[in-house]
């Protein structure tokens, strides 16, 4: 990526109560304090890998060539998980190999020639608690400065860890699909991308089997469309189908949430 300049992109579950995100961003000034700094969110919800990976793919595409993303939702931190580092043309990733990244690099894949490394600590003291603090934030101002990534002590490997519910399932009259967000309006982002096409039936259900129960499930293009207490699917923007009710929380009101699986039935399965 030479010849762009290099911002550092946050993404964590840190929230704002704590130091944790000040001292992430201590960290990066301190070793590189002429990259800026922007944040993508820190509201991710604690451990939500699913939401994270989410959030990362929805929003890469509007970061300038050369950002690099420093990325920590990390339930698994100073275990046997790997950090990784994936770097295209564009943009370059550092983050734990546990899906967190797993969306954002597919699409990656899709734009051109993508590099995987397993990041490998240096010498320098690290928490085992605290690895975007102490071990990505350097590494991130390494590369910032124009270092090659073997430099920085990295080795390569082909693939990263992708979890089940990156992808949705497409079966015989159903897609079995993954919830990896509801939004503060209690729509419901499915692992599903806008670019899928939906079952091609004249009717839609919603089955859910954390409850048992089954909706009808309006097909539209805009939360307006929406009759008063109907379900609807829409492509989202955000790159997503949603799953969503008008001026009403789909999730609260149909019992849905991150990590649960849902399926879009056709009308095979008869009227609800």
């Amino acid at each position: 990526m030479s010849g762009t300049s290099p911002v550092f992109v946050l993404l964590t579950d840190f929230g704002l109560a704590d130091p944790y995100a000040g001292q992430l961003k201590a960290a990066l000034f301190v070793h590189a304090p002429s990259v800026p700094i922007l944040d993508l969110s820190h509201g991710v919800p604690p451990f939500a890998v699913p939401t994270g990976a989410f959030f990362l793919a929805a929003s890469r595409r509007y970061y300038p060539k050369g950002a690099i993303f420093i990325c920590v939702v990390d339930p698994g931190v100073g275990s046997f998980r790997d950090l990784v580092c994936i770097t295209n043309a564009n943009h370059t990733l550092l983050g734990p190999d546990n899906g967190l990244l797993a969306l954002a690099c597919r699409d990656m894949r899709r734009e051109g020639p993508v590099s995987i490394h397993t990041l490998v600590p240096s010498s320098l003291p690290a928490a085992n608690t605290f690895h975007g603090r102490d071990i990505l934030a350097p590494i991130a101002a390494s590369l910032a400065s124009g270092s090659a990534i073997h430099a920085v002590g990295a080795r390569p490997r082909k693939k990263i860890f992708t979890p089940p519910w990156a992808e949705p399932e497409h079966g015989s009259g159903e897609i079995i699909c993954t919830v990896l967000h509801a939004d503060r309006f209690g729509n419901c982002i499915l692992n599903l991308p806008n670019e899928d096409e939906l079952l091609l039936y004249p009717r839609l259900s919603l089955y859910i089997p954390k409850s048992g129960n089954s909706v009808a499930l309006q097909e539209v293009t805009h939360y307006a469309e929406l009759p008063a207490s109907a379900a609807g699917i829409l492509p989202g923007g955000q790159g997503f189908y949603e799953v969503a009710m008008a001026n009403a929380p789909a999730a609260e009101h149909l019992d849905l949430a991150p990590g649960d699986a849902c399926h879009i039935r056709g009308d095979l399965w008869g009227q609800v």
